[in-house]
């Protein structure tokens, strides 16, 4: 099976291998680096041992972005990059998670039912629905390395951006969940990320960009108590709104 396609946000690597995928990706069309597309052309071989119904989902994963062995590899987003490329972003508790598959049976998504505690950017709400592709269903499991994991009860920031189809996902994979933690003798609630699965990269014309909070990567804010990260990202959107209106 041949697939191309073409991806905003995606790094370009000359040739990747990966189980039963092999893709080649040559650069796209956008001149803007910030937005930089990449054409895929991916093709699926599927052996013996492989379930025709789940091979498919390594075709999925070039969707969102270019799988590798030591993960999915993204663009490093940093927090001016996250809130300016979010619709919304709240802070929220996790109250239930179910997997469905997509219109065409084909790829099995989690959602991720978010009870909303404080609208930092887009229309309040009360509940929110999450949509991450990849999970476990009538027996079959589709995994993306990198994609965000919900737990019930589980206390969030997220970052969303709606997808064409109308469903609400992490922006840049992971980088846009923090879980909300106290540990134990700590006074404050503070936020984690968890990168796991991801490799990181580096956007053209992104390497050395100006010091401070706006070009500060997730992984800066990872033990940030909740007050002060909250009152940073208020802070970035009144910095790009202010921008905006000059």
């Amino acid at each position: 099976m041949e697939i191309e396609v073409s991806v905003a946000y995606a790094w370009s690597r000359t040739i990747v291998r990966c189980s039963e995928v092999n893709y080649g990706m040559r650069k796209g069309l956008s001149p803007d680096s910030s937005r930089a597309g990449i054409s895929y052309t991916v093709s699926t071989g599927m052996n013996q041992r492989t379930n025709p119904r789940t091979a498919p989902v390594f075709a999925l994963a070039l969707l969102w972005g270019a799988a590798t062995s030591s993960g999915t590899v993204v663009p490093r987003l940093s927090a001016d990059d996250l809130v300016q490329g979010s619709e919304f972003i709240f802070q929220a508790r996790v109250v239930r998670t179910w997997a469905a598959w997509d219109r065409s049976h084909k790829y099995i998504w989690t959602h991720h039912e978010l009870e909303v505690q404080d609208s930092m950017k887009g229309a309040a709400t009360r509940t929110i629905v999450v949509s991450e592709p990849g999970g476990s269903l009538e027996g079959l499991t589709q995994y993306i390395a990198g994609t965000p994991r919900y737990l019930p009860d589980e206390d969030v920031v997220v970052f969303l951006y709606r997808t064409p189809l109308g469903l609400l996902r992490t922006s840049g994979f992971a980088q846009g969940k923090f879980a909300i933690r106290r540990l134990a003798g700590d006074s404050q609630n503070r936020v984690y990320t968890n990168l796991e699965g991801l490799s990181l990269a580096e956007l053209p014309g992104k390497r050395g960009s100006s010091a401070g909070a706006s070009s500060s990567t997730v992984r800066h804010f990872d033990g940030l108590s909740l007050v002060d990260f909250k009152v940073r990202i208020r802070e970035l959107m009144q910095s790009q709104n202010g921008k905006e209106a000059r």
